[in-house]
C-alpha cells in the first residue's frame, strides 16, 4: 500500500508540474495535438539490446526504405513495411565508441555509400550487393560515428578517417585525392552548395577543402583573436568512461556556404558536458557570429535563414542566421532527461515542408515554424517502454520516419500531415516551332523534392499572344503565323528562386520551301525477328524542329510492317525494305528511306576465350588479394574451381589463417549458408571442414535445427555436404533425402524462388546444380529438365537473364552453373538465342581489367566470384561433357603418377568446320597430362596425313580446316614411344535452308497454315532427312501439377526423303490451327534420323 500511495503522489506531481509549464506555452504552440503511435517495432538481432548501438542514425531513401546500422557490424535495409530487405556485414562488430561508419549516404541511383571500422568503404547496390570497397591508407578507419558526404554532381565521395580527409569516385571507388587534417579527424564532412567546399572538423579546428583537394583554410579556435573562452573546445565529447566516445557532431551549412558547427567542453571530460558553444564561419574563414550555451546541446540543423538545436534541458531553440539572435525556444514537457551525451548528438530534422522533427526521451514531436513561435503539429507515443529515442530519420515518400530505439532497435512511424512538397518544373526546351492548325502536349514534369513526378494540378498556363498560339491545360495550340511567349507557373512558386516556373518561346509558321521531312537513323538495320523504332522529323528551313503534326508510315514491303509511331517490326526474312512516312496534313512533306533486315549469327565462344576470361579474372582477384589476406570464401572457391593452380600455396594458408582468426573471434555465423558457405571455402583451400578451428562444419549443417532460413538453406546444405564428400547418416536431421525433398517441395511452378511467387533464375540454378548428382531419381529428374526448359524460355533475346528487377551477370553465371551440371551446354539450340548465348552473355559483363560488372558496375565481390565459378563449370563442361565443380572438392590435382601409357579424350568426335575442340590426354591412371611443375609442355600433338584438314595447338585445341577425317596424334616428349591416336570427322554445313515462307492468308483451310521453306544439299552426296512437323498447345496444365504450364503434341507428321548432291527442294507442311483462342505453335524440324540430331534451326510459327 506504501508503495501503491508512492506511486500516486509521483504522478499527481508530474500532473502538477505539467499544468504549470502548460500554462506558461504560447498560443501558438497549443494549436494542433495530434498523437502518433507507431507503426511498428523491430530489433536487429536476438539479445540485441545486451550491446546497443547508441551512436546509430538511421538514412532513409526515396523509396521510404531504411538503412540502420547494429553493434554486431551489418548494415541493414528494411522495407517500409518492416521487412528485411537485405543486409551486409561491414566487419566493424565491437562497442559502439569505437565503430566505423553510420548513417549511410545514398544517390539518385540507390547506391548507398558507408564507411567501415574495418579500414574500407563500401558502396552497396539496391539489392544489397557490394560494387566496390576503397581501403583507407594503412586499413585506418573511419571515423567513429561519421557518415559520407556526396559532390552535388554525385561523382564524388567524401570520408574522413582518424587522419585524412579522402575523396572518392563513386563509379569504381578510386582515390581522388587525400588530405592530411591538422589533427584527428572527428566528423562528417558537409559540402557547400555554393562552391563545392568541403568542411570537416579535427581536434579544437575547421577546416574548408577545396573540391580539387587542396586546402582551402584552417582555422584552430584556441588561436583565434578576440575570441572569448572556449575556444580550446573540440567537435566532439571527449572521452567517457576511459574510452575514446568521439560522438561527433554534425554541421550544417547554409545556401551561401556558411558552416554551422557546435564545441563540446574537453576539458570536463564527462558525457554531461554543458559549456558549449555553437559557432558559424563564413565561407572566407571568418567567425560571422557564435553563442554560448550552458547546456548539454544536440547538432545544429539550418533552414531558410534559420538555425535549429535542442538541448537536454528539453528545449527547441531558433536562432535567426543573420546575428544568431533567438526567434523562439519551445520548452517540452519531459520528467526525464537524457543519460547520456549521445542521445543529443542528432540534429533535428527537417523534412521538405520546413516541418522540424525531433526526439525527446522517448517521443518524437514534430513542430512547424511559425512567426509568432514554434507549432506543435503533434507528437508520438513511445515506441517501447522506458526506451529512449536517439535520431528520427525521415521522411520518406509517405511521410515515413524511423528512430533508433535505444540502441537496439528501430520505430516506424508516419506524419499524419504529410503531403509531397512540389520541388521543381522542368520544361524541355526553350523554343517551340508549330504548323497553324498544329496541337502539341508540352512536356512538363512537376518533381517533389524526392525526385517524383506529381499530378499537373495548380498550375497557371498563359500566352502573351493567344491569337498566334493558345495553351490550356498543357496543350499548345497553333492558331495564325506570329510569335508568342508560353509562361508556366505553380502556386507555390517563389519569385526569388523561380524553380516552379518555366517559359517556351513559340513560333507558328507555314510549309513552303526549305522545308523537309527527315527519318533516322539514316542507314537503318534491324535483325530478323526484331524492331526498331524510326524517329521523324519535320524541320524549317534553318533547322529548327516543328512539332505537333500526325505522321503516316508505310511499309513498302511484306518483309516488315511499321506502325504509325514509326516503330518497325522484322519479319523472318533477310532483305530491303523502303519504308515512307508523310505529315498527315502536308503530304507533300514526305521522305523515304531503304531499312536492311538482317540475318543473325552467334558464333560459340572456345575454350581458349573462356580461358583467357579465367586468366583475366583470375590475375584481378590474385593481384587485389594482399597475399591471399582478403580473399572471400567464393573467392578461393572460384579460383579452385577454375584450376587449383590459380591459387597459390601460400595464400590458401594466409586465407585459412585469416578465417581461423575471424571464427575464433566472432564465430563461422548465425545462419546455415554461413556453415555452407565456410565449408566450401575450406575445402577449395585445402583444409578440413570436419575440424576447423574447432568447429566439426559439416556436422553443424547435418544438425542444424531448421531450415527456414529460406531455399537456399536446403539447397547449400546439400552443396556442401556433396563437396565434401560427406558420409551423411540418415538418422540426422539434415540427411540428403531430408534435403532432397526440400528442395523439391519449395518448387515454384517450374523452377524455385527465394521470396516464393515466381521462378527466379539465380534459386533456380542453385537449385539444378544441388541436385544434379541425384538426376536418376524419378521427381529429381523431371524437376530438373522442367527448370531447364524454364531457363531457356526466360532467356532474353541477347542471351542474358535477370534477376531481382535487372539484367546481370550472376544471373547468367547461376545459369550456366545450373544447365552444365545436368550436362545441357549453355552454347548449345536450347540456349542461344537472336544475338547471344549464355556464355557470351556471361563474357559481355567483363572489363577489360578481368573483373566483371553486376549490371553496369564493377563487383569484385559477388559478381566476379560468381562468374569465375561459372567459367570453371564451362571449362569442366568441355573437359568432361558435365560440370562437377560443386562435388567431391579437392584443392589440388591429384599427384602424377609415372606416365606409362596415353590415352586422347574424346577419342572421336564430329565438328563442323572452323570450329575448335579441347583434345585432351590421360594416363594409365586417368589423370590429365599436360604441363610439368615449371610449366613445360610435356605431349606433342600433330595431325597425322593431310595437315591442310585440321590445326592443333601445343595445347591440344584441334580447329577443323575444310571437310574430311583427320587422325590425331599424341606423343609423350621424353619417350616418344608412348602415344595414343584419335580421330576428328570435320563436317562441311550438309544442307542449306532458306528463310521460312509464312503465307499471310491461310492456304489450307479456313483456319489452316502453310510453312515452306527451300533445302539445298550441299554435302556432296546424297544425305536421307527427317522432315518432323508438329502443332503443339502450349498453354496446357499438367495433370500431376495444375500449377504448372507444359505443352502437349496436337498434331504430328512426318516425311523421310533422300536429297540429292547439289539438288534443292521445295518442303512444305500444312496444318490446321484448332479454333478458339489458345496458345499453338507450329514446327518444322529437319533431323539427319529418327535420331533426332538437327541439321538446321527449326522453323516456327506462332499464334
Amino acid at each position: 500500500m506504501v508503495i501503491q500511495m508512492k506511486k500516486k503522489r509521483a504522478v499527481l506531481a508530474c500532473l502538477m508540474v505539467f499544468a504549470i509549464l502548460w500554462s506558461l506555452l504560447p498560443a501558438a504552440a497549443l494549436a494542433g495535438q495530434t498523437e502518433v503511435y507507431p507503426d511498428w517495432l523491430r530489433s536487429y538481432y536476438k539479445d540485441a539490446s545486451a550491446i546497443p548501438r547508441l551512436d546509430d542514425l538511421p538514412s532513409v531513401d526515396r523509396e521510404g526504405q531504411v538503412y540502420t546500422v547494429d553493434s554486431q557490424g551489418y548494415l541493414y535495409c528494411v522495407f517500409p513495411d518492416r521487412t528485411l530487405k537485405w543486409k551486409v556485414d561491414l566487419g566493424q562488430r565491437g562497442a559502439y565508441y569505437a565503430l566505423g561508419g553510420v548513417g549511410p549516404v545514398i544517390d539518385e541511383q540507390g547506391i548507398c555509400y558507408i564507411g567501415s571500422g574495418n579500414g574500407r568503404v563500401y558502396a552497396i547496390n539496391p539489392n544489397g550487393q557490394v560494387l566496390w570497397t576503397s581501403a583507407m591508407e594503412g586499413q585506418e578507419a573511419v571515423a567513429p560515428g561519421t557518415s559520407p558526404a556526396l559532390s552535388a554532381d554525385g561523382k564524388t565521395l567524401y570520408v574522413v578517417s582518424a587522419k585524412s580527409l579522402y575523396a572518392l569516385n563513386t563509379a569504381d571507388g578510386s582515390r581522388a585525392w587525400v588530405v592530411a587534417l591538422t589533427s584527428n579527424g572527428l566528423n562528417t564532412p558537409v559540402v557547400s552548395p555554393q562552391d563545392g567546399t568541403i568542411y570537416v572538423a579535427s581536434l579544437s579546428a575547421i577546416n574548408a577543402i577545396k573540391p580539387e583537394g587542396t586546402l582551402r583554410w584552417t582555422k584552430v579556435l584556441n588561436q583565434l583573436p578576440d575570441i572569448e573562452g572556449r575556444g580550446d573546445y573540440s567537435p566532439f565529447v571527449g572521452k567517457a568512461n576511459g574510452n575514446v566516445a568521439r560522438r561527433e557532431k554534425r554541421m550544417a551549412v547554409d545556401e551561401a556556404g556558411a558552416v554551422y558547427f557546435i564545441t563540446l567542453n574537453n576539458d570536463k571530460g564527462t558525457a554531461e558536458s554543458d559549456q558549449n558553444r555553437l559557432w558559424v564561419f563564413t565561407p572566407a574563414g571568418e567567425v560571422k557570429w557564435y553563442r554560448d550555451i550552458e547546456a548539454v546541446v544536440s547538432s545544429p540543423a539550418y533552414y531558410q535563414g534559420t538555425v535549429y538545436y535542442k538541448t537536454a534541458g528539453n528545449e527547441l531553440y531558433a536562432l535567426e542566421t543573420e546575428r544568431g539572435n533567438l526567434k523562439w525556444t519551445y520548452p517540452v514537457v519531459e520528467t526525464t532527461s537524457p543519460d547520456k551525451h549521445v542521445a543529443f548528438r542528432a540534429a533535428p530534422l527537417i523534412g521538405p515542408d520546413g516541418t522540424l522533427y525531433t526526439t525527446f526521451y522517448d517521443k518524437i514531436y514534430a513542430f512547424q515554424d511559425k512567426e509568432e513561435g514554434a507549432e506543435l503539429k503533434w507528437k508520438s507515443q513511445p515506441a517501447q517502454t522506458d526506451s529512449q529515442l536517439y535520431a528520427v530519420a525521415g521522411p520518406g515518400p509517405q511521410g515515413e520516419l524511423y528512430a533508433a530505439v535505444g540502441g537496439s532497435a528501430l520505430a516506424r512511424f508516419t506524419d499524419p500531415g504529410f503531403t509531397p512538397v512540389p520541388w521543381r518544373l522542368e520544361l524541355e526546351g526553350e523554343e517551340c516551332t508549330l504548323f497553324a492548325g498544329g496541337e502539341y502536349t508540352l512536356p512538363v514534369r512537376l518533381l517533389d523534392t524526392y525526385g517524383r513526378q506529381l499530378p499537373l494540378n495548380g498550375l497557371s498556363w498563359e500566352s502573351s499572344n493567344s491569337a498566334a498560339a493558345e495553351v490550356k491545360d498543357g496543350l499548345l495550340k497553333g492558331k495564325a503565323l506570329g510569335e508568342a511567349r508560353i509562361t508556366i507557373r505553380h502556386s507555390d512558386n517563389d519569385e526569388a528562386d523561380n524553380r516552379l516556373r518555366a517559359e517556351l518561346n513559340v513560333r507558328v509558321v507555314a510549309p513552303g520551301s526549305g522545308f523537309s521531312l527527315s527519318l533516322t537513323p539514316a542507314r537503318p538495320v534491324v535483325l530478323i525477328g526484331q524492331k526498331l523504332p524510326l524517329q521523324a522529323r519535320i524541320l524549317t528551313p534553318d533547322g529548327k524542329v516543328v512539332q505537333g503534326e500526325s505522321l503516316e508510315w508505310k511499309s513498302g514491303s511484306p518483309l516488315a510492317t511499321v506502325d504509325n509511331q514509326g516503330l518497325v517490326t522484322a519479319g523472318q526474312q533477310a532483305g530491303t525494305v523502303s519504308v515512307n512516312a508523310r505529315v498527315a496534313a502536308h503530304p507533300e512533306l514526305q521522305a523515304t528511306i531503304n531499312l536492311e533486315i538482317r540475318a543473325y549469327q552467334v558464333t560459340p565462344v572456345d575454350r581458349a576465350g573462356i580461358q583467357t576470361a579465367i586468366a583475366k579474372a583470375a590475375n584481378y582477384v590474385n593481384a587485389n588479394s594482399q597475399g591471399g589476406k582478403i580473399l572471400s570464401d567464393w573467392d578461393v572457391f572460384g579460383l579452385n574451381a577454375c584450376s587449383p593452380e590459380w591459387i597459390s600455396a601460400n595464400d590458401r594458408e594466409e586465407y585459412l589463417s585469416q578465417l581461423t582468426a575471424k571464427v575464433n573471434e566472432s564465430g563461422v555465423g548465425s545462419q546455415l549458408t554461413d556453415y555452407a558457405r565456410t565449408s566450401l571455402g575450406v575445402l577449395s583451400a585445402g583444409g578440413d571442414p570436419y575440424a576447423f578451428a574447432g568447429e566439426n562444419l559439416l556436422q553443424e549443417i547435418m544438425d542444424y535445427p531448421s531450415l527456414s532460413q529460406g531455399i537456399n538453406a536446403g539447397i547449400w546444405a546439400l552443396i556442401a555436404l556433396d563437396g565434401a564428400g560427406a558420409i551423411v547418416p540418415s538418422q540426422v536431421k539434415n540427411n540428403r533425402e531430408a534435403l532432397i525433398q526440400h528442395i523439391l517441395d519449395h518448387r515454384v511452378k517450374e523452377g524455385w524462388s527465394f521470396s516464393g511467387g515466381l521462378p527466379e533464375v539465380d534459386m533456380t540454378g542453385m537449385a539444378l546444380y544441388a541436385l544434379a548428382p541425384y538426376r536418376d531419381m524419378l521427381a529429381v529428374k523431371e524437376a530438373g529438365e522442367q527448370a531447364i526448359r524454364w531457363l531457356s524460355e526466360n532467356q532474353l533475346s541477347d542471351g542474358k537473364f535477370g534477376s531481382w528487377g535487372s539484367v546481370n551477370c550472376e544471373s547468367a553465371a547461376q545459369a550456366i552453373m545450373g544447365v552444365t551440371a545436368w550436362g545441357v551446354d549453355p552454347q548449345g539450340p536450347d540456349f542461344t538465342k537472336t544475338t547471344g548465348n549464355a556464355v557470351t552473355a556471361l563474357l559481355s559483363f567483363q572489363t577489360s581489367s578481368g573483373v566483371f560488372k553486376h549490371v553496369d558496375t564493377i563487383d569484385a565481390y559477388m559478381a566476379t566470384p560468381q562468374a569465375m565459378e561459372a567459367l570453371g563449370a564451362i571449362v569442366c563442361f568441355m573437359d568432361k561433357g558435365r560440370s562437377d565443380i560443386y562435388y567431391k572438392i579437392s584443392a589440388a590435382p591429384p599427384a602424377p603418377e609415372e606416365v606409362n601409357s596415353l590415352e586422347i579424350t574424346p577419342a572421336t568426335a564430329e565438328i563442323p568446320v572452323g570450329r575448335t575442340i579441347q583434345l585432351k590426354a590421360e594416363n594409365q591412371a586417368g589423370q590429365g597430362v599436360d604441363k610439368d611443375d615449371q610449366g613445360q609442355f610435356l605431349l606433342t600433338w600433330s595431325i597425322l596425313g593431310d595437315p591442310s584438314l585440321a590445326q592443333i595447338t601445343e595445347e591440344g585445341l584441334f580447329t577443323g580446316m575444310k571437310p574430311g577425317t583427320a587422325d590425331v596424334l599424341v606423343q609423350l616428349k621424353s619417350n616418344p614411344a608412348i602415344q595414343a591416336q584419335a580421330q576428328v570427322n570435320v563436317v562441311g554445313q550438309l544442307i542449306e535452308v532458306s528463310a521460312p515462307l509464312t503465307p499471310e492468308q491461310p492456304i489450307i483451310g479456313i483456319s489452316g497454315k502453310e510453312l515452306a521453306t527451300q533445302v539445298h544439299n550441299l554435302s556432296g552426296k546424297a544425305i536421307k532427312v527427317l522432315v518432323n512437323i508438329v502443332l503443339y498447345q502450349q498453354d496446357q496444365t499438367s495433370e500431376t501439377e495444375p500449377s504448372l504450364e507444359v505443352q502437349s503434341i496436337v498434331q504430328q507428321s512426318y516425311l523421310e526423303k533422300t536429297l540429292a548432291p547439289g539438288e534443292i527442294y521445295n518442303i512444305g507442311g500444312g496444318f490446321i490451327w484448332p479454333p478458339g483462342d489458345k496458345k499453338f505453335q507450329g514446327k518444322v524440324m529437319i533431323w539427319s534420323g529418327w535420331d533426332g540430331k538437327p541439321l538446321c534451326e527449326p522453323i516456327i510459327i506462332s499464334r
